[in-house]
């Protein structure tokens, strides 16, 4: 009760990422991974409407420090980008949205440079 034996099962074809997470990492190193109860470690997607980084906590240690952290608004962010082509000097700032539709989800990112 609670493994994630007893996960429901992914349409036909699909792969759950918390079999993904079993697989990469053995129960010692991660058990928290093996719990229902405990979402299998997920415990957030961020920017989920760009690429959506998971954070996942492997033991449960971690996983309950990064829930305080998430719930206490403690979590940050940064980035690296890749660019094609050249930023000039003097550009400090890009303020424009992945796709039009972020615009209208919370008013879209601004990226310092």
């Amino acid at each position: 009760a609670g493994t994630a034996e007893n996960e429901g099962s992914a349409p036909s074809g699909a792969h759950r990422l918390s079999d993904f997470l079993r697989r990469a990492f053995g129960a010692a190193a991660a058990p928290a991974t093996r719990c229902r109860a405990s979402e299998f470690g997920l415990l957030h997607r961020l920017d989920t409407p760009s690429s959506g980084l998971l954070l996942v906590g492997l033991r449960y240690e971690a996983l309950f420090d990064l829930r305080w952290q998430r719930d206490t608004l403690q979590v940050e962010r940064e980035y690296l980008v890749l660019c094609h082509g050249h930023l000039a000097p003097t550009m400090s700032s890009v303020d424009a949205p992945l796709r039009r539709a972020l615009r209208a989800v919370g008013g879209g990112p601004l990226t310092e440079v």
